[in-house]
């Protein structure tokens, strides 16, 4: 069977996926998924490293897989655990999906700032990325003060210092807030009739549209000749910084 690991996004866990888990597993693909903690005084990103290659090595290990359609999906910080998987090269994974990475917003003083080890790599190792990845974000939107408030297009600036020849760029056509990229949504809306919540009338959107881009999710990971231009706005970066 093909296999997904996934890994989920900070604060988050093992099941904070689980739509979107029991989808594909509906359709054939095994799903791996695990806990861990945002590094404090006691974890470092080594450590974590380690922790996510001791997944995917396990993995590799499992009878029933498939070896040659290993994939990975995470979002937030999970994806980009997952760019720190793909820079070493040494992996069993097919293609990487980071959801809503959150780095594609970011100038690149800010990810300096934040993200240091991020940032040291895409600096410093800007040849290394050589597995197909999906970047996929959405355009922001909400309400303050009762007035609708949309976030500018994503520039995927520190994209701009690798080599992105591996990389597609994608802004999907309809708004996900960050945490509706994951099963949050899902579990709103369920209880949008029973408890007061501003946004009631956009968690009924966002979960249908978070239910669409998981069959989305399943056309690109079973198909070569997947079009992605009807759900997706796909993002040319230009020439690159370095």
């Amino acid at each position: 069977y093909p296999v997904i690991v996934y890994h989920h996004g900070m604060g988050g866990s093992r099941e904070d996926n689980a739509v979107l888990f029991e989808y594909l597993a509906s359709h054939g693909f095994v799903i791996i998924s695990s806990n861990y903690h945002w590094p404090d005084q006691k974890d470092n990103i080594d450590e974590l490293k380690n922790d996510l290659k001791f997944i995917v090595d396990y993995t590799t290990t499992l009878s029933f897989i498939d070896q040659d359609r290993i994939h990975f999906i995470g979002h937030s910080w999970g994806s980009q655990m997952g760019l720190f998987l793909n820079q070493t090269g040494n992996h069993p994974i097919n293609s990487f999906i980071l959801l809503d990475n959150t780095l594609e917003q970011m100038s690149l003083e800010q990810v300096s700032r934040y993200y240091p080890d991020l940032d040291s790599i895409f600096r410093n190792h800007p040849n290394d990325f050589r597995t197909k990845t999906y970047v996929i974000t959405s355009q922001k939107e909400y309400k303050e003060n009762g007035e609708l408030v949309k976030n500018p297009i994503p520039g995927f600036e520190v994209f701009e210092l690798i080599d992105h020849g591996n990389f597609e760029f994608w802004i999907m056509r309809k708004t996900l807030s960050h945490e509706a990229f994951t099963s949050v949504g899902a579990f709103r809306s369920v209880y949008v009739d029973e408890v007061v919540q501003d946004d009631s009338a956009a968690v009924v959107v966002q979960y249908r549209t978070y239910l669409e881009l998981n069959k989305q999710l399943l056309n690109l990971l079973s198909d070569d000749l997947y079009d992605s231009s009807l759900f997706f706005e796909k993002i040319e970066l230009g020439k690159s910084n370095r």
